[in-house]
């Protein structure tokens, strides 16, 4: 918006597209505001500082079945179907911030919309070294393979974002 508003003030006239991309980020930033608002009031905890034992596996399907399922589209516009798939046997209790959780979820929801993603698969596992393994794939764009050593690096972007998402990701 900032950017719109300096082109606007130096007399450029925004294309219809450009338009368009910026509605759909401003609308999509505001459906995780509310998400992220819902869970907290749904969880009753303090987004800030509230640390929960819980079952990790349960929460992130759940994160995505109440709070993002049916909520989401691809940037051209198409809804994204999102799969989950849970393998994990057994629950798996863990210490976590829900909210940093939701924005690395949120973050990986957001790579695949931008990448014009229909449909998105969440693979749960358990292994057999106790650890829970998340799959996220998508039938996106893909990435390039000249890119791929540095999707995680600190503002790396091939969009309109900040560079920061995967950073995050790889950081929590």
């Amino acid at each position: 918006m900032i950017n719109l508003k300096d082109d606007l003030n130096k007399g450029k006239n925004p294309n219809k597209q450009d338009l368009f991309d910026l509605i759909e980020n401003i609308n999509y930033e505001t459906n995780k505001i509310t998400s992220i608002t819902n869970l907290a009031t749904a969880a009753n905890f303090n987004a800030d500082t509230d640390e929960i034992d819980a079952d990790l596996a349960e929460f992130i399907k759940q994160y995505i079945l109440r709070v993002k399922q049916g909520n989401l589209k691809s940037t051209n516009g198409d809804i994204m179907q999102i799969n989950i798939n849970d393998h994990s046997n057994i629950d798996f209790p863990y210490h976590f911030k829900p909210l940093e959780l939701a924005i690395i979820l949120d973050n990986l929801l957001s790579n695949s919309r931008k990448a014009k993603a229909t449909e998105v698969n969440v693979d749960i596992k358990n292994s057999s070294d106790n650890t829970l393994n998340i799959y996220f794939t998508d039938n996106g764009n893909g990435i390039k393979s000249s890119i791929i050593d540095k999707i995680f690096n600190f503002g790396f972007t091939t969009t309109s974002g900040s560079g920061l998402g995967l950073f995050h990701i790889k950081k929590s």
